[in-house]
């Protein structure tokens, strides 16, 4: 009877640990299942890069900006063809430095009427009781001439004419002359150099 005992525990244990291996097997698929829809596909797909490129470039072009402002009475004609000769004078003396056409741009062409305002502030009369106050009509305001502004941006290369082109500008007629800056012409040609040897 021990022997038959011994027997079926034997098997009840062997049943219980197929069991359980059966069981711990079942849980290790379930698991990996869920873990493997719990992460994008596309992750496993993809990869990141991180470069840095330096390039040192030295500015090839000084830039900068003048502009002819003409203040004229009621005939816009005259004061257009006058802001015009200063300019066309000052881009004249411009190409005459050797800057070409394409580096001299036109930014800037205004026509704006000039206004008198009248003061119509309320006239006080004193009386002997006390004192009143009287409105006056206020006229509209009168157009009393035109304001023309022209203005162009200016490249220049050769480094060697800027300061007799920026010296020369308001003998020329220029009253609005803007700072001189340097930058690349074609920053393009420069950050594709930063990318290649990044």
């Amino acid at each position: 009877m021990t022997e038959q005992m011994d027997t079926k525990i034997k098997n009840g244990l062997w049943i219980v640990g197929a069991l359980a291996v059966v069981t711990i097997a079942y849980s290790g698929l379930v698991y990996a299942r869920a873990f493997s829809e719990s992460i994008e596909p596309s992750s496993f797909r993809s990869f990141s890069v991180t470069g840095e490129g330096k390039v040192t470039a030295i500015p090839d072009v000084a830039e900068f900006s003048f502009g002819v402002v003409t203040q004229g009475d009621k005939n816009v004609s005259a004061a257009q063809k006058q802001n015009t000769e200063k300019m066309n004078a000052i881009i004249g003396f411009i190409k005459e430095q050797g800057v070409e056409d394409k580096d001299i741009k036109t930014q800037q062409f205004s026509i704006e009427p000039r206004y008198q305002y009248y003061d119509c502030s309320q006239t006080v009369i004193w009386a002997t009781g006390g004192s009143t106050s009287a409105a006056r009509p206020c006229p509209p305001p009168d157009i009393v001439g035109y304001t023309i502004t022209q203005s162009a941006l200016v490249k220049v290369r050769d480094f060697e004419k800027i300061g007799e082109i920026m010296g020369q500008l308001s003998k020329k007629g220029a009253n609005s002359i803007s700072q001189l800056s340097f930058t690349i012409d074609e920053p393009a040609k420069v950050e594709a150099a930063a990318r290649e040897e990044a």
